[in-house]
């Protein structure tokens, strides 16, 4: 396996033209049922098109602390809009100005769905970040003075302000005057006997949260005290994606503990622990239980200490720190304290600073000048974990995530330091220096460790051919003339990467064979009888030998038939009437099992039909369809039905986001596409969408911004100097169900 030159990478990348123009025509033409979205409240009908938001001037600008806000009815849907190839918002501000952002990329993370964009002329780290929840939206929206407006949700209404001056921080330049928010790993490290190892190892973080009453009682309903911690986890994974970190965190488990809000970081954070001389506290043993019950690889206490910005947001242990590097040993350590800052006591300590405070537990530093609390420089977990902090012509002095403090009059950029990242050509910046400040290149080495702090216990969550662990699917591409594969880790091919494969093997099945979170490609030369795995490792690959398969023997595809959230293979002999699977751990063949298949039979699919975490079976022959229903023991056959006359089973996916693969046909006029939505062997729905057909089906993948997945289909070059079109789908979405976008990739290139 041999990487491309870049000049190669950028070139796949820059084949893509703009989507607009055939997502237009599409919804337009009738074709797509864009009748079925929902009206729009009359509210978001004042927003003028293509903007965020509109201020509501029947309300008066309040004056909280050193914040001045200003009331302003918020477009979710202008977002969703703008959330495309070249997709544009407008950013209006108080006094009659206009900012412009470009979509750069979206994600989910439970209910809260983000938007990123970058500023149009302006630097790399000039972005707008939102988030928006069941219960409201927070954001960050970057100006050209450095101070960002703030956009936040309290008392009922959506709201956007900044410091009216520099915030009490601003004066605080001499970082060693500011409260510090971390401490070195103590000598006496507590032992872990729960923590996991290099076998373990992930692209995920899971984060068990426990809150304190004081916080709870901040919100009207422990429903929207719980969704408000989801806007940390949110705004975290945005900082890891626009610093290009391949992982992501999510909470598997959150619940209220009895501690007071007002003691200090450090004393909360110990008494957390267990640790430095500090017996653990009582209050937190069902905290620390939950941690090993849920597999939390870190624990966070987040509390409320009002407006105290003598006080830092948060505390962590640096693990690694000293230049020990981080392993399973520093498990014990795996606590953090955060302080939540309600909307109307910004800017101090706002959700987009918890990218910072958990950068502690990654082994990140903050810049020199401000590494060294104690009189003496302090390192993370290698000599070159500092952050950095640039001067950024006509956006100010810019700190990136792990500068601190972070409130004291410059930008926050929300990337992490790295030298890999610069501003644009009008002004030029760095964001880091090699070997010296390189947030990024320690976090990529840490964040694995830290992942293994505790064997995963929550299952779910993982997406099929997701390389980047951002919790979407991503585009794969082979060029077989040139044996060339690539990955797209967005719909636009910004993110890139490709890599040789010689002619003689094909993919045969893109998914996570390692259990880390991350996809992997399997690879298959029926001319050799030999398999081979790509594990998915930082932006590349490491190439791994499965070995032979027997002669005889039919690959029918992947899927996970042992319930462990690795990708396993099915086999097929038709001579013997039977199937083989191979149980997988990577490139490792763990077990096999047999099951019985009259030759007779068609295979149609492998999927998770019924939720229960086991991939099935879809058989049939020319009048029935039937299920192979895998208990985790073995294959028990059912009939679903008659099979469809006239009709074409395309594939399975999961459509109507019920954790169930539903399954997907077309007509012989190839005008129509119907699919069974599916409980087990039963048929809950049957609805339908129009389809082309000129166009051939590639597959059912969660790629966009939409909770289920969507339908892919690869759509010819119309000309000899056109280029061809894959076309996505949305079939699940509340405000345009059965639109279709189309995205232009060079010719050559098969979607896999």
């Amino acid at each position: 396996m041999k990487q491309w030159m870049w000049a190669s990478l950028v070139l796949l990348a820059a084949c893509r033209p703009p989507l607009a123009q055939q997502a237009t025509q599409e919804r337009d033409g009738g074709r797509a049922r864009s009748e079925a979205a929902p009206v729009a409240q009359a509210a978001e009908r004042a927003v003028p098109d293509g903007q965020l938001w509109a201020y509501d001037r029947s309300v008066a600008p309040r004056r909280v602390g050193a914040m001045q806000w200003q009331a302003v009815t918020l477009s979710r849907r202008h977002a969703l809009a703008a959330a495309q190839d070249h997709g544009r918002l407008a950013v209006p501000t108080p006094d009659g100005r206009s900012l412009a952002f470009r979509f750069e990329h979206q994600r989910r993370d439970g209910d809260h769905w983000s938007w990123i964009g970058r500023a149009e002329g302006g630097p790399a780290d000039a972005r707008a970040l939102l988030v928006f929840g069941p219960y409201g939206a927070i954001g960050s929206i970057a100006d050209a003075d450095g101070a960002a407006w703030q956009l936040a949700t309290f008392e009922g209404r959506t709201w956007v302000g900044r410091a009216l001056a520099a915030g009490p921080a601003a004066a605080l330049a001499d970082a060693a005057s500011f409260e510090t928010d971390y401490l070195m790993p103590p000598a006496d490290r507590p032992v872990d006997t729960a923590a996991g190892g290099p076998a373990d190892q992930q692209a995920i973080v899971d984060l068990v949260v426990g809150y304190t009453v004081g916080y709870a009682n901040g919100f009207q309903d422990r429903a929207r005290a719980e969704s408000n911690l989801y806007n940390i986890q949110a705004t975290i994974n945005d900082a890891l994606y626009v610093s290009q970190i391949n992982a992501r965190v999510r909470i598997v488990h959150a619940m209220q503990v009895d501690y007071p809000d007002d003691n200090s970081n450090f004393q909360a954070l110990r008494e957390m622990t267990g640790a430095d001389g500090t017996a653990a506290a009582p209050a937190f043993s069902a905290l620390r239980q939950a941690r090993d019950s849920y597999g939390g690889d870190l624990v966070l206490l987040v509390r409320n200490q009002g407006y105290r910005p003598d006080r830092a947001c948060g505390a962590s242990w640096l693990i690694g720190g000293n230049l020990k590097g981080i392993d399973a040993s520093d498990a014990g350590l795996g606590y953090l304290v955060w302080n939540h800052a309600y909307s109307y006591s910004l800017p101090h300590c706002h959700p987009f600073a918890a990218p910072h405070v958990i950068g502690h537990s990654f082994g990140l530093q903050h810049d020199r000048a401000s590494a060294s609390p104690r009189g003496a420089l302090e390192y993370g977990a290698t000599p070159y974990a500092f952050g950095y902090v640039h001067g950024n012509p006509g956006y100010g002095q810019t700190r990136t995530t792990m500068a601190y403090p972070f409130e004291s009059g410059s930008s926050y950029s929300y990337i992490y330091s790295t030298p890999d990242i610069t501003c644009s050509p009008t002004a030029p910046c760095v964001l880091g220096v090699a070997n010296e400040a390189d947030n990024v290149r320690t976090a990529r080495q840490t964040i694995p460790a830290v992942a293994s702090f505790r064997p995963r216990k929550v299952l779910g969550d993982v997406v099929r051919g997701d390389f980047d662990a951002g919790g979407t699917g991503d585009l794969y591409w082979r060029n077989p003339s040139t044996q060339q594969f690539a990955y797209w880790t967005d719909l636009y091919g910004t993110r890139s990467a490709g890599f040789y494969m010689q002619a003689e093997y094909e993919v045969a099945g893109i998914g996570d064979f390692t259990g880390d979170g991350r996809s992997d490609v399997l690879w298959k030369s029926d001319a050799y009888k030999y398999l081979v795995l790509w594990v998915a490792k930082d932006n590349g690959y490491e190439q791994r030998g499965v070995g032979g398969y027997e002669p005889g023997m039919s690959f029918v595809g992947i899927g996970d038939f042992d319930g462990d959230e690795r990708q396993d293979l099915m086999w097929r002999s038709h001579d013997a009437e039977l199937l083989k699977v191979w149980r997988m751990n990577g490139a490792q063949i763990r077990s096999q099992f047999i099951a019985a298949m009259p030759q007779w039979y068609q295979l149609l699919g492998i999927g998770d039909y019924n939720g229960d975490g086991y991939s099935d079976v879809i058989y049939a022959d020319s009048s029935d369809v039937n299920l192979y229903l895998n208990n985790g023991f073995g294959f028990v056959g059912q009939r679903i039905g008659a099979r469809p006359q006239g009709w074409t089973f395309l594939g399975s996916g999961d459509l109507n986001n019920d954790r169930r693969e539903d399954l997907i046909w077309q007509n012989a006029a190839r005008t129509t596409a119907s699919y069974w939505t599916m409980d087990g062997a039963r048929i809950l729905a049957n609805p339908s969408l129009a389809t082309y057909p000129n166009r051939r089906f590639v597959g059912a993948r969660h790629v966009d911004r939409n909770p289920s997945a969507e339908l892919l289909w690869l759509e010819p070059a119309y000309s000899a100097g056109s280029s061809p079109n894959l076309m996505v789908t949305v079939v699940d979405d509340p405000y345009s169900p059965g639109s279709t976008q189309g995205l232009q990739f060079p010719a050559g290139w098969e979607p896999r």
